[in-house]
Parts: C-alpha cells; structure tokens; sequence
C-alpha cells in the first residue's frame, strides 16, 4: 500500500474514463470527458459539481475533496506517510485509496487504469486473517502492514472495507466494489473507542425501531473488542451482473458545497435542497425525523456528512438511509453538563443550537419553514416522544438479552430524560 501518485487522476464509471482529476499550481481541477458527457448514463459527480465542459477547480472542488478525506489532520498525515509517500495533497491521497471510495465513482491513477478493465476481482478471507488484522490494530491502527488491507477513506474511526457474499467475507482488488464496511475498536487521537460498535449498533438500531432510515448494523466480536459491520449505502446488488455494482451517491454536505469537513450546514438549506429532489416532502420529514432522534440520544455527529443521497442520471435525487449513529451520552455523563453542550449538526437561525433545546415548538417552525403542512413538526415529536421509551427497552433486549452495558444504559438514560422534555414541549 505505499508508493506515490503521479501524473492525473482518472474518475471511471462502469469501466468508463468519465473524467480527470489534477492538480496543478492552482491546486486541484476536475474535467469531465466529452464522450462520458454525450452519454446516455452520464450523472454529475455532485450536484454542486454539475456535468459541463468546463473544468471545477477552485474552492468548490476543494470542498467536495475535503469531504472525502479523513477529518482528522493526524489521520491524513499518517495515511500519507504510509500509503502517499508523504504526500498530504487530496489528489495524491484519494489517488492512492480512491479505487473503492465512496459513490459511483472510482478514483485511479491513470498508470493504473488498467486494473480497472479485469472486472471483478475478490479473494475470499478465512476468519483467521480477519481476526488478525484486529488484533495488530494497537500498533498498526492503518493496517498497511496488511497487503490485503482496503483502507476507505472519510471520518475518524479507522475502518477497512470487506465483500460479503453467500456468508463469506473477503478483499475486493484492483477496481472491484466492496459491499461492507467494518470499524474497527481503535482509538484515534485520544478518542476512546472501545465501546464504539455497540454504541452506533444500538443508536442505529433504535433509529430504525423509531421510523428513521438507517443502515443495517451487526456486531462482531474480535479479540481486539467489537467491532461494527454494516452494509454500504452506496453498493447494490444486481442479479444480472457480477459482483457488486456502484451507486451515484454524495453526502448532503457535499451536494451542498459545504466545508470544509465538518463544518456545518444550515437545516434550511438542506430541507429546501431535499425538498426540491425526487423525494420531496418524504425526505424532508425524514431529515426531521433525523432532527428529533439526534436530541433523543445526543447525536451531535448526525449531521450533513453523514445524510447521504442518491443520484440519477435524469438529474433526480433521492435522500438514503442515515449512517454513524454514536451517541455521545456515555462520555457527556462523565464529564458533567459544565460548559460543554453537545450541538445539532445543522444550523438553526445562524447557530448551532444545543441538541436539548430541539422541542416541538422549535421543530414545528422550522417544518414550516421549509413548507410542510402545519403540525406535521410538532407531530413528529410526539412521536418520538411517546414510542421512545419503551422501544429503548426493547432494543436493550434485542442487542445484550439480560446484560447490562455502562455506556447503553448511559445512552437509555439520557434518552429517557429527553423523551420527557420532548413530551412537555408539546404543551408549550
């Protein structure tokens, strides 16, 4: 996995050169091909990145790069030190890793198109290798030690993408599309993880039990703790064709043109951006719906980054299930409220507003606002309010039987109280 990126960076669909990504003194351009914008199939790499000769460049294109990458500065350092030689640069990075990055695309050095026309390749992985790779995270959290390893890139949690097929798990090679993402229990940067899959396993599972889309979660036990697999919201499986088939998808925050990573978008420009695509007034109220149950269990993380959406070559968009779910409960409880109050990851009237302050009165504004029939905010709280308690004991149950988790009761806890403070809004 190590070794430089020189030259151009090759953007391919279905074993097509859609179009060329470089990076010259003025950092990075981005040129669709004309024989890919004369096609029937041809779809935008973003909607803030629309099909036209001309080339992207400039900040906009740095936005949506920045997007791909991993948040954290020392992450991105590392990955370049082990897999860019040094070289920090986004192009250089997502040239190196960008074969099995996220959407419709694959990114390949242009030395290295060839790899892209020997369809699908995969090798099968015993349980043994995988339980390998986890035991050798404390030292090699990257895993480039592992010539098998498929890093994917975007987030903080160290991760490694996987094929599953009839019950086996294995590496996808060259150009080929994986179908599963595993985080892995590694710390990153002093972030304490070891709880991390049961934490988003029960988030995500909760989420779904209260109406919200959201991927599939399944944990798996390594010496190393537990991890998180679930499946990717950018890959299907098409019976006609081999192996695993690319999805045209980008988060809400890069259809948007938000940056850099991390920043946040307003809520009103998201749900007017929704508002406007094939789901209409559906997603909306799932992005809402999103809005609630992030208060409900301390979701500050639950932003644009991780609302992903789905693209069609007609121009139509569509909002997919949610993903990254980790409550931040079992650390805010340690620490005490103090000065610290964990914000939405959208912005309301030009600030982030802490997550307990979402109530119906406020969620019904913002509903309004964005066009939605009167009440349908203050509905939704509701909701969420009356179900949430008992669905948090079942999920308990389904999850860990009769166990009991300091860090799912700390999550229980905290969305308990909340469910009761959304319940008396609805008085106000």
């Amino acid at each position: 996995m190590s070794g430089g990126v020189g030259g151009r960076i090759a953007l391919v669909a279905n074993e097509m050169v859609a179009g060329w990504l470089t990076d010259g003194g003025d950092g990075p351009s981005l040129t669709y091909r004309s024989e890919y914008l004369d096609g029937p199939q041809a779809t935008p790499l973003s909607l803030s990145l629309p099909l036209a000769e001309d080339a992207h460049s400039g900040e906009a294109l740095g936005r949506w790069l920045s997007h791909l990458l991993p948040s954290r500065r020392g992450v991105r350092e590392q990955l370049a030190s082990e897999c860019a030689s040094g070289d920090a640069r986004p192009v250089a990075l997502i040239g190196a890793l960008g074969a099995d990055a996220p959407g419709g695309f694959s990114w390949l050095p242009e030395r290295a198109l060839r790899l892209a026309r020997r369809g699908p390749s995969r090798e099968v992985l015993a349980l043994a290798a995988m339980r390998q790779l986890a035991a050798a995270l404390p030292r090699d959290p990257l895993g480039a030690s592992h010539p098998w390893q498929r890093l994917t890139l975007g987030g903080r949690q160290p991760k490694t993408a996987l094929l599953r097929e009839s019950g086996s798990y294995g590496r996808v090679l060259h150009a080929t599309a994986s179908s599963h993402i595993l985080k892995l229990p590694v710390d990153v940067e002093g972030v304490e993880l070891s709880d991390a899959a049961l934490n988003e396993c029960f988030c995500l599972l909760l989420a779904d039990a209260l109406g919200l889309a959201v991927v599939d979660p399944e944990v798996l036990g390594f010496d190393a703790g537990a991890a998180l697999l679930t499946p990717r919201f950018d890959r299907v499986v098409d019976e006609g064709l081999p192996g695993v088939q690319r999805r045209h998808v980008e988060s809400l925050a890069q259809a948007l043109g938000a940056g850099p990573a991390g920043e946040p978008v307003t809520l009103a420009a998201a749900l007017s951006l929704l508002g406007a695509g094939g789901g209409g007034r559906d997603d909306q109220r799932m992005l809402l719906r999103a809005v609630v149950i992030a208060s409900l269990l301390c979701l500050p993380g639950l932003d644009a980054s991780n609302c992903p959406l789905a693209l069609a070559a007609d121009g139509r968009y569509r909002l997919l299930p949610c993903h990254g779910l980790r409550s931040l409960a079992p650390s805010f409880a340690l620490l005490g409220s103090g000065d610290y109050l964990p914000r939405l990851g959208f912005v309301i009237d030009d600030r982030r507003v802490a997550l307990d302050v979402i109530d119906a009165t406020l969620l019904e504004r913002v509903a309004r606002e964005a066009g939605l029939e009167a009440g349908s905010g203050r509905a939704l709280v509701r909701e969420v309010a009356e179900r949430a308690p008992q669905l948090l004991q079942r999920v308990r149950r389904e999850l860990l039987g009769s166990h009991r988790h300091p860090a799912i009761e700390a999550i229980i806890t905290h969305a308990l109280a909340r469910a009761e403070s959304l319940a008396a809004s609805l008085g106000h």
